[in-house]
């Protein structure tokens, strides 16, 4: 049996200075987690996800056939169900695998282009 040692900073011994800087990124990044949990949660609820979207109430059934997350849900379940999970989708895979692409290539540029206006002046 061997003896372990527990090496335990002394109270005397000086605190590391923290990066202010670095600090205040990763509460910064805090942040906008949080605003993007709180954001995409309701869209999870309002997507394909957990129900059809034939089975929701018309105005709610409008809004999710729109939104960026029920293609991607729908093109994961086509890619991983196979013939069973595509006899529930209204079209093929590739089809919401086009529409997938194409809403996370608007949303990179929307939001890059925002982050590029938002860093270039300062």
């Amino acid at each position: 049996m061997t003896d372990a040692y527990v090496i335990a900073p002394s109270p005397a011994a000086p605190r590391a200075r923290v990066n202010t800087g670095a600090s205040l990124w990763v509460s910064a990044l805090v942040v906008a987690g949080r605003m993007v949990r709180k954001l995409v949660t309701p869209l999870v609820f309002l997507s394909s996800a957990y129900v059809p979207v034939k089975s929701m109430p018309a105005g709610i059934r409008q809004f999710s056939e729109i939104q960026p997350l029920t293609p991607m849900v729908d093109a994961v379940r086509g890619l991983t169900t196979g013939a069973r999970g595509q006899a529930l989708l209204d079209h093929g895979t590739s089809y919401y695998v086009g529409l997938s692409l194409a809403w996370a290539a608007a949303i990179f540029v929307v939001f890059g282009l925002l982050a590029v206006l938002r860093f270039g002046r300062r």
